[in-house]
């Protein structure tokens, strides 16, 4: 019987070694035998759909970077949800004791909502800062404005129901109102 009569067995499956740590036990001539050190002749068909030397580059930084501790991480994380729920900036109620203050985020909220009732408008930003007084809040917004009306008209409105909602829901002493029109949209006829 001729040694070609028969195919040649499967190569069995790698031992887990990883490539760069030498010649897999098929290459070893099957022998069962530990093979011998040293660089990958061939590649393993079993365990390699292909050599990338990126992963490997990759894989070689992230295993000497020290891990973060535990103590680092749980930092890291606190900062971040204290972020997440801090109220952000607070600004003075129109108060006698100076004593009530209100979040810039939740301020804000309202007097876009209020803003955005007025029919046609659509609010893109709202910011407050202290004016000069020392209860004093102004107010810049910018809107995205309809053509339904002339543009001062509705910067009036949007200004007096601005001034009205922080004023009589709020307790907020607006003392302006800055309005910067981003974008005008048509209605379709």
């Amino acid at each position: 019987m001729a040694l070609d009569d028969h195919p040649a067995p499967p190569p069995p499956p790698c031992d887990g070694d990883p490539p760069s740590a030498g010649l897999h036990h098929h290459e070893a001539g099957g022998t069962g035998q530990r093979p011998v050190a040293g660089p990958r002749v061939t590649p393993c068909p079993p365990c390699d759909t292909s050599e990338v030397p990126a992963l490997d580059d990759a894989t070689k930084i992230l295993r000497e970077l020290d891990p973060p501790s535990t103590q680092s991480l749980i930092a890291r994380v606190m900062v971040l949800v204290q972020r997440e729920l801090s109220p952000g900036r607070t600004l003075p109620l129109d108060d006698p004791t100076l004593s009530l203050q209100i979040a810039e985020r939740a301020a804000s909220a309202v007097l876009r909502r209020a803003a955005d009732e007025v029919p046609g408008v659509t609010t893109a930003s709202c910011r407050l800062t202290r004016s000069g007084l020392s209860t004093g809040v102004r107010v810049r917004m910018t809107l995205i404005a309809g053509m339904n009306r002339p543009l001062p008209e509705t910067a009036g409105l949007v200004r007096r129901s601005v001034a009205d909602v922080s004023g009589h829901r709020l307790g907020l002493s607006v003392t302006a109102v800055d309005i910067t029109v981003v974008e005008i949209h048509h209605r379709a006829a």
